[in-house]
């Protein structure tokens, strides 16, 4: 993260995009720190991936994100629901 803000990097996604349907890989939520101590605070940091609820954007903010982003639960809702 640190390298990227000094190649010029406007903003960074923290994402794994499928990564734990492996077993072996690191939770977005739980490499967002690392990202965020190389970043201090120079870029804004958009975390993605596994969010179900609430709370779980909560966590991101808490951990230093700007933002978060929930793909899943949306689908999920147009698929069970439709659009109003």
């Amino acid at each position: 993260a640190a390298l990227a803000v000094e190649h010029g990097v406007d903003g960074l996604f923290v994402s794994n995009h499928g990564g734990r349907a492996e077993n072996s890989r690191r939770a977005t939520i739980t490499s967002l720190p690392d990202v965020v101590a190389g970043v201090a605070g120079r870029i804004p940091i958009i975390c993605d991936g596994g969010f179900r609820r609430g709370t779980d954007v909560f966590k991101a903010i808490a951990l230093g994100a700007t933002a978060a982003g929930i793909g899943r639960p949306y689908i999920w809702g147009l698929g069970a629901f439709g659009q109003e």
